[in-house]
């Protein structure tokens, strides 16, 4: 299904007019502190497209918000040069495997809902086996998650291997509970509303 680019056009110069954060001259900080200094790390963003986050044509759909955020986050890892990957997922998932072609990452979240809420754990294996550590994993979804419990494992598996994991949660009933036993392995899991909310949550937990 095509969708109108015209919503997001001005994305991809300027993602998202927030002070403090698009206004301001980002500095080259190491990331997960304590040890050694680390090089800047990597972004995979996993994207829940399932028909109950709504529509991209709705700009006030959970869908619209989190591709809203997505494209701020790129443009923030964009600044450190760092590889990024894509995961939408639904009933099956798509994968944009690591790369520095931004321009290509942000087509590949314009994709509007449809399907059940599958996490995409055979994806994010893949992934992991290409690049195990030093990454930032950022997934929004609604939490109508039907293989929860795997996915649990696998995050878990990530935050294990000392990657850094930011889940955020769409909508007002109580899913984050499902997942909040994360955040004793150093996960950020978060009630998000706005694309705002998961925009902040991400920049000030790096």
């Amino acid at each position: 299904m095509e969708v109108n680019l015209r919503g997001f056009s001005t994305y991809t110069v300027s993602p998202i007019t927030i002070p403090g954060v698009t206004t301001k001259k980002w500095s080259k900080n190491p990331v997960f502190k304590g040890g050694a200094q680390k090089s800047s790390p990597d972004l995979l963003l996993v994207l829940d497209s399932s028909g109950s986050m709504g529509s991209l044509k709705d700009e006030k759909s959970n869908l619209f918000n989190a591709v809203k955020s997505c494209f701020a986050i790129i443009k923030y890892f964009e600044k450190t040069n760092s590889e990024i990957a894509l995961i939408n997922f639904s009933s099956k998932a798509t994968i944009n495997l690591w790369s520095k072609d931004y321009k290509g990452i942000k087509e590949g979240l314009l994709l509007d809902g449809g399907g059940n809420t599958v996490f995409p754990i055979d994806a994010l294996e893949k992934l992991r086996r290409l690049k195990k550590r030093n990454s930032v994993i950022v997934i929004i979804t609604d939490g109508e998650i039907q293989n929860d419990v795997q996915a649990l494992e696998i995050l878990t598996e990530h935050l294990l291997l000392g990657n850094k994991v930011f889940m955020f949660l769409q909508d007002k009933k109580d899913m984050i509970r499902k997942f909040i036993g994360l955040e004793s392995y150093g996960a950020v899991v978060s009630q998000a509303l706005t694309a705002e909310d998961i925009i902040y949550s991400v920049i000030n937990n790096l």
